[in-house]
């Protein structure tokens, strides 16, 4: 009988084995399954050298980072952190004048220019100078 792939025999009186040929089988069937290879999972293909359209190459962050950082080791200011942002949208929006279609990603896109404007908005309340100096640096609004 054929299921699937697979073949399965239905055993009738005459197919059962005797006593002696099923200790030979048994025998058999131990020294194969030591000898069988694993049957481990074939390991994944590497990742494409592509990141993702969502995310930054890291050396284009550390770049990011590195020209707005205040000093060493600074990644959590809004200065850094609207710069990264402002990188994603631009890395973003060329994406979408490529695949249209992709509504994920715009919508991704958007997520991140509200959280860009509430940061920017942040930082006016808190240092007017600051805003002003990180939107002229990254040329928004012009």
């Amino acid at each position: 009988m054929k299921i699937g792939r697979f073949t399965r025999k239905d055993k009738t009186d005459s197919e059962t084995p005797s006593a002696e040929a099923a200790e030979t089988e048994t025998a058999a069937e131990t020294t194969t399954t030591t000898a069988a290879p694993s049957l481990s999972p074939s390991p994944l293909p590497s990742p494409s050298p592509s990141p993702s359209p969502l995310t930054l190459a890291a050396p284009d962050k550390q770049g990011v980072i590195a020209e707005h950082q205040k000093k060493s080791g600074d990644t959590g200011s809004p200065e850094v952190q609207i710069a990264i942002f402002s990188a994603r949208i631009r890395h973003l929006t060329e994406h979408l004048k490529i695949h249209r279609a992709d509504h994920a990603t715009r919508r991704s896109l958007l997520k991140l220019v509200g959280r860009r404007r509430r940061l920017l908005a942040y930082l006016k309340r808190q240092d007017a100078e600051r805003h002003r100096e990180i939107i002229r640096k990254l040329g928004l609004r012009g």
